[in-house]
């Protein structure tokens, strides 16, 4: 192996390689890939893997603990694939600016021969394309700064290395005219007659500085985001001569070269490339008087960074602006991860990116300025009143960026139909078994998952049997956890600016006492906030040992594309949903600018639920089911009396009663469930599983019949196929969809399947339809005359499946039974295809039409 072509990396890197998969050591000097060698070691994979990702020269040399040969080093070489670069460093955290800064010219025979990194003496780029190190030694060494009297070599030849070179003053002569003549255009454009010769109104003038002077801010904050998350991003860079080549020619040039005078400012070719896609963004947001001054303000601001930056490098300054300058060198000699502002430090100081000053001459003031003096107090106001209006500003910009209009209130409550209300889980509700997930088969990879959870644990929707001999509280004082909360209120209607105003809720009573922690009716309880986040919590270890770790969803999330969150306008699933959410993704692993999206339909709208209010049809239709149940049912019930009239003011118990059976059911669930005394006869199985049995009829007896399921869940669960299709087909929709719904709803979609095991949904139960995908190792490629004929066949679904679990258990679907309707063994997984043919006969053609109170059903 010549010595051109031994790559060369970092201790960092070998550390990486530090398992069975990939297992790197070094040796004097040199590093070894032995991955294949570990199951050939005379003395066990083991003993390696021990010292995976170090250097292994003291065990090599310790014959007691394992003798080594000569053959056995002979062997090793056959592994090497690089040796340990010894590159020196002089970024140093101790590096101290002095105000008369000048650096030594660098030995570039000695820094090549040293470090084996780049040849000053000879073209540069085609070095760093043809790179024999790694990204890490790249890294490393890039930011150790060298200096010659004459710019180095980039390109080679003279008429390339031209387009490389520019001079300061080359900046504000291109770019102020351009400058100019935009605000003036903005002046002009503000005046709506672009013609006009007549004076320009003092109005005009001022609109279009307020623009200006916007943009001065708007690139003050481009300088730094673009400085910090463009031109520095070294970490997130590939491995690849291409991206550390094109990493070299924006910026690493730069830190390599730091005093190289015609490679300080940006060449005009390429800051045009850069800045289009900002001034298309000004103008598509902006009408056209406003974007060209602000445009015009951010380009001013540009030459005074451009300028300022060559300055800071080789100008004797003037005092105000010394300080500037060390901080400056400062990020290229000692910290090159801090320090991103060039023109101002506002937005270091907003991101907390502020390079640390080794010692400050007044810990009382800010950091980089003089002792007290008359001077420095005018600058010190300036500088706190900078801080702080850029600190504001970046808040309320962030706020308005996020839609903040309401933050913790509950919205108001569209009321869906009386089932939602009034009809409530069973205590001992089984929660998201994580450990228990049974894993699909090997070949089937997860691919989208809709979740549909009913709300947490609330208080009754109405007071019942408060009276003795029941005495079950009318006031119940489990609601304390959201007291407190805050409201983005409008505060200046002309100018559309909001404030945020933190405020307390507090029941008050008929009396005009106040009753801090009781809760309203239908409310959700601190129990269950407590349990939607904890199935918050649990779907996140889910995805931590199944999806995850297929890559099924990201660790963080980013944006709206990677989930789906949706509830129904009711206020206890809508802060069901805000804990599940805070669960499964909490404030840590949101992106910084990033807040989770819920959405709502009107009522007119909603499909989580059998929607009577909507669908007259199918109110008809529940009503004449109701009042079957009670002619069927009632006569179940009459033996009950003798237990349960006592408690309901001496009235039998009956599905059309008073209170009804329902109510009835729903106030002890809810007591129940909250831990709340009831009386033992209204717990006692031999009661209580006779009025579910009854009640559920009442309910869910009509989904019996197709035309019940399609006007009830027929458009619910042709949203599931759609998505599932695009899915399947176009990769679109997210891959996690979560619903926060209601027990109607539950019982609903398992009644519509067939899959119904007649027990009331708990609180916080669930549904959740899984997408998988089956990969088959043998498929061969399509043919090129398949590939030209894709856009025109129709889409193949074939290795689809889909997988419908609730509470804890998969569904078999009586629709996927037959054969060729599911994976082979297994008829849990129905086929998509199968799926989608039963959903497509269960949605409406037309649900306005059909729900129609004179409407007949379809055959």
């Amino acid at each position: 192996m010549s010595k051109q072509r031994i790559r060369i990396y970092t201790e960092q890197d070998v550390a990486e390689h530090c398992t069975y998969q990939s297992c790197w050591i070094s040796f004097n000097g040199k590093v070894y890939d032995v991955t294949k060698f570990l199951a050939d070691h005379p003395g066990g994979d083991d003993l390696i893997l021990g010292y995976a990702g170090k250097d292994i020269g003291k065990i090599m040399k310790d014959s007691a603990s394992h003798d080594h040969s000569e053959s056995a080093f002979d062997m090793l070489e056959e592994f090497a694939i690089g040796r340990v670069g010894v590159g020196e460093i002089s970024v140093s955290d101790d590096w101290v600016a002095e105000d008369d800064f000048e650096p030594e010219e660098t030995d570039t025979a000695k820094d090549f021969e040293k470090n084996e990194f780049l040849d000053l003496r000879r073209p540069m780029l085609p070095q760093v394309w043809f790179a024999n190190f790694s990204k890490s030694y790249y890294l490393q060494q890039v930011h150790q700064p060298r200096h010659l009297t004459e710019s180095a070599l980039l390109f080679g030849p003279a008429y390339l290395e031209v387009f490389s070179k520019t001079a300061w003053y080359v900046i504000p002569t291109i770019w102020l005219p351009i400058a100019a003549y935009l605000y003036i255009r903005s002046t002009l454009q503000f005046t709506l007659d672009l013609s006009s010769v007549t004076p320009i109104p003092a109005s005009t003038i001022v609109k279009t500085t307020i623009c200006f002077l916007f943009g001065n801010l708007v690139w003050t904050f481009l300088e730094y985001m673009l400085h910090r998350f463009l031109f520095h991003l070294d970490y997130y860079l590939p491995d690849h001569p291409a991206a550390l080549t094109l990493h070299f020619v924006l910026h690493g040039i730069h830190h390599y070269l730091p005093m190289d005078r015609l490679r300080l400012v940006m060449p005009p070719a390429l800051f045009a490339i850069l800045s289009f896609p900002f001034t298309q963004l000004a103008h598509l947001i902006f009408p056209g008087a406003i974007g060209n001054g602000i445009i015009a303000g951010a380009y001013v601001f540009y030459v005074l960074y451009d300028c300022m930056h060559y300055a800071l490098h080789h100008t004797r300054l003037p005092l105000y602006m010394k300080e500037m300058k060390k901080y400056h060198l400062a990020h290229h000699y000692k910290n090159f991860d801090l320090g991103f502002g060039v023109t101002s430090k506002m937005w270091d100081y907003v991101f907390n990116t502020v390079v640390p000053r080794a010692r400050n001459p007044s810990p009382s003031l800010p950091p980089y300025l003089p002792n007290p003096g008359f001077t420095s107090f005018i600058r010190v106001g300036a500088w706190m009143l900078q801080r702080s209006f850029s600190l504001f500003l970046f808040l309320l910009l962030f706020d308005l960026a996020l839609g903040h209009t309401v933050v913790g209130m509950d919205p108001t409550p569209n009321v869906p139909p009386d089932d939602t209300y009034t009809k409530h889980s069973h205590p001992g509700a089984k929660r998201l078994d994580v450990e228990g997930y049974p894993v699909a088969p090997s070949e089937l990879e997860l691919e989208q998952v809709h979740v549909y959870v009913r709300h947490g644990e609330r208080t009754p929707v109405r007071i019942r049997m408060s009276e003795p001999p029941a005495s079950i509280p009318q006031s119940w004082m489990l609601c304390h956890t959201a007291r407190r909360f805050s409201a983005a209120v409008a505060s200046n209607a002309t100018y559309g600016s909001n404030e945020e105003l933190p405020l307390r809720r507090v029941v008050e009573r008929e009396d005009g006492s106040l009753s801090p922690g009781e809760c309203m009716l239908g409310e959700l309880t601190d129990v269950g906030r407590q349990t939607t986040y904890d199935f918050g919590l649990g779907l996140r270890r889910l995805q931590l040992t199944e999806y995850v770790r297929l890559g099924f969803l990201p660790d963080t999330i980013h944006s709206d594309n990677d989930v789906y969150f949706r509830s129904t306008n009711v206020p206890r699933t809508v802060e069901s949903l805000h804990q599940i959410i805070h669960g499964l993704y909490p404030a840590v692993k949101c992106h910084d600018s990033f807040a989770p999206q819920i959405r709502i339909r009107n009522a007119i709208h909603e499909n989580l639920f059998g929607n009577t209010g909507a669908c007259k049809r199918l109110e008809i239709l529940e009503l004449g089911f109701a009042r079957a149940a009670a002619a069927s049912w009632n006569r179940v019930l009459e033996p009950l009396d003798d237990k349960v009239s006592k408690y309901i003011g001496g009235n039998p118990i009956r599905l059309d009663g008073k209170p009804r059976a329902s109510g009835v059911l729903d106030t002890v669930r809810a007591a129940v469930a909250n831990n709340v005394s009831v009386p033992r006869e209204l717990t006692d199985r031999n009661v209580i599983d006779v009025i579910e049995k009854a009640v559920v009829h009442e309910w869910f007896g009509g989904y019996s019949t197709d035309e019940v399921r399609r006007l009830g869940m027929g458009r619910l669960l042709s949203d599931i196929s759609v998505k599932m299709q695009k899915k399947a087909t176009q990769d679109e929709a997210p891959r996690i969809l979560v619903h926060s719904t209601h027990d109607t709803t539950l019982a609903a979609i398992c009644a519509t399947f067939d899959v119904f095991d007649e027990k009331w949904p708990a609180f916080t139960s669930y549904i959740s339809f899984e997408l998988f995908r089956k990969y088959d190792n043998e498929s061969s490629a399509p043919s090129p005359w398949q590939t030209i004929l894709s856009p025109f066949r129709r889409p193949d679904i074939s290795n689809h499946y889909v997988r419908m679990r609730y509470q804890n258990r998969n569904m078999i679907l009586p629709m996927c039974q037959a054969e060729g309707k599911h994976l082979p063994g297994h008829p849990e997984f129905c086929t998509l295809a199968a799926f989608r043919d039963r959903v497509k006969e269960l949605t409406p053609v037309d649900w306005t039409a059909e729900c129609s109170p004179g409407a007949v059903a379809r055959p």
